[in-house]
């Protein structure tokens, strides 16, 4: 057996793990709306859903990485019924925030129920300081109890009433000496 991975199977693996994490959970709990999020918790059968290029699984993304099977949100709406128009708009936090700050600032809708925002950057706390993010149903997301204690007090939501992480990690890059050279700058470039 061989145990190197090419690029293709390393995309190929990837697609598929992914579609596995647990989203589903997540856009249960949050509901949907036909055009702006649904108040008092209520379940629409629409749910609006903006997020960065490449951050989920798309139907191009799994057949360019030859897989066969259903997308996360294609599973969501099987599970659940609920039809997800997905946008894949957000390029960075302050690009996308400088684009729907004067609508909520105006009390309006924009016409989202879930939108990405990574946690590195200032308009995530701004959503939930000025009271433009509805809290989650705790009772409705059984994956909370699984939140590792890294992500489950973060400064800008230290109870995790408004925001759960979709996705966290980091990279690493292993090798056996005994079947490969060591890695380096060069040979990491050289990578395919």
């Amino acid at each position: 057996m061989n145990p190197r991975l090419t690029r293709q199977e390393l995309l190929r693996r990837g697609a598929a793990g992914g579609a596995l994490l647990a989203l589903p959970s997540l856009l249960a709990a949050c509901g949907g709306g036909d055009g702006g999020s649904s108040a008092g918790g209520e379940v629409n059968d629409v749910l609006n859903f903006s997020n960065w290029p490449y951050y989920i699984d798309t139907p191009s993304s799994l057949k360019a990485a030859g897989v066969k099977a259903p997308t996360t949100l294609e599973q969501f709406t099987t599970k659940t019924g609920i039809k997800v128009n997905y946008y894949e708009n957000i390029n960075s936090n302050s690009e996308y925030f400088a684009t729907v700050q004067g609508r909520l600032s105006q009390g309006k809708s924009i016409g989202r129920d879930i939108i990405v925002s990574t946690d590195n950057d200032r308009p995530l706390g701004e959503y939930i300081s000025q009271g433009w993010a509805e809290k989650l149903d705790k009772n409705l997301i059984p994956n909370f109890a699984n939140l590792i204690d890294a992500q489950a007090s973060p400064g800008f939501d230290p109870n995790r009433e408004y925001t759960l992480p979709w996705f966290s990690g980091m990279d690493g890059i292993a090798w056996n000496e005994k079947i490969t050279e060591p890695m380096t700058s060069r040979s990491i470039a050289r990578w395919p």
